[in-house]
């Protein structure tokens, strides 16, 4: 079980492994330690004196405490990804995970993967013992829940308390916190405005949209180019051809339930689209099942171009994110994060393609 003295002990062990401590270095005063990391002075008391017990630290009477040995159990050529498995089936971090682990390989580094099924829990206890195994950095792709923001932000903070360089990719954080951390990823916004352009220009006017939950900065992105060119092009916002997809879903039924709730309005959407290929696939097995034709009746498209898209009947019409760019960039900035060869935050939207086949 993880206390706030484990937390410190871990920090600890950390700042040991990435040499920002060494044999002799005195430690700062319990006050200090109770100031930077707000926990109680007990608290900071406990979790060195378990590093003391071990013989990590050493006490000296009126002096202080100093760093006897240094930590002998490091994961110095080892980096860790954190991504956020949707229930066990693969999607984008298939290709980005491949191109890491082909960039720590080039390095001379190991990669470990975990993945959290979007729990943050489980994120939680996955950089507790990452701190605790000592890597040199991690690769955090945020958990896709709700309440994304506070969550993201909060295990953000928790590897930032561990001294662990760390790069976030697939999905950035909203506008307001996106500057303070570096970030690798796509152009949601611009792939999703190029999707939107190529729909619009097919003479499509009823144009539904499903998309995650409200706070997911990808989703928000996307949808953003969504409203966007609805309005660029003089075409009225209708509230109910636009639905939130249900917290919870599996794999298989994300997006069902909305898409028969858009069959419902009066007029019917001529076109459908969908904020990833999962919900973009279970849409038109809906359709079909009640009788659509795709893309006769309603065209429908996707985002992410997954393996199974062109295989769909209908093909898929998507967008396709350059998912081996970002896995190769994020983990060259990690790696000059980890050598301190840069000190500042930098945040890069790479640019998508729309891949055009038979649903829209």
């Amino acid at each position: 079980m993880t206390t706030k003295a484990t937390e410190v002990r871990d920090i600890i062990l950390n700042l040991l492994a990435r040499g920002d401590l060494v044999v002799g270095d005195r430690l700062p005063a319990e006050s200090a330690l109770v100031e930077k990391y707000g926990v109680s002075r007990t608290t900071v008391r406990e979790g060195l004196s378990s590093l003391v017990h071990e013989g990590v630290l050493q006490r000296k009477r009126g002096a202080g405490t100093y760093v006897q040995l240094s930590q002998k159990r490091t994961s110095r050529n080892c980096i860790a990804a954190l991504v956020p498995s949707l229930n066990g089936i693969h999607g984008v971090y298939d290709d980005i995970l491949e191109s890491i682990e082909k960039s720590c390989y080039n390095d001379k580094f190991s990669l470990i993967v975990g993945s959290v099924y979007n729990d943050p829990e489980k994120a939680t206890q996955y950089l507790n013992r990452y701190s605790r195994d000592h890597v040199a950095g991690v690769l955090f792709a945020p958990v896709i829940i709700p309440d994304y923001v506070a969550t993201n932000l909060r295990l953000m903070a928790q590897i930032e308390r561990f001294g662990i360089p760390f790069v976030i990719i697939d999905s950035p954080m909203d506008s307001t916190n996106q500057g303070r951390f570096t970030f690798v990823g796509s152009n949601n916004y611009g792939g999703s405005k190029k999707l939107m352009k190529h729909i619009i220009s097919s003479g499509r006017q009823r144009i539904a949209y499903i998309r995650f939950y409200p706070g997911v900065a990808s989703s928000d992105q996307r949808y953003q180019a969504y409203i966007y060119q609805l309005e660029e092009n003089s075409i009225a916002i209708d509230e109910s051809l636009i639905k939130i997809l249900r917290f919870g879903e599996s794999i298989q039924e994300l997006g069902i339930m909305e898409t028969r709730e858009l069959l419902q309005a009066n007029p019917r959407p001529d076109a459908i689209l969908c904020t990833n290929d999962f919900v973009a696939k279970n849409c038109i097995l809906e359709l079909q099942k009640q009788g659509f034709r795709v893309p006769d009746d309603i065209a429908v498209a996707g985002f992410d171009d997954l393996d199974f898209s062109e295989y769909l009947t209908p093909s898929l019409t998507t967008v396709r994110q350059p998912v081996r760019q970002i896995g190769k960039l994020a983990t060259e900035i990690l790696m000059a994060k980890i050598n301190k060869s840069i000190d500042y935050e930098r945040q890069l939207f790479l640019e998508c393609e729309i891949v055009i086949r038979e649903s829209a």
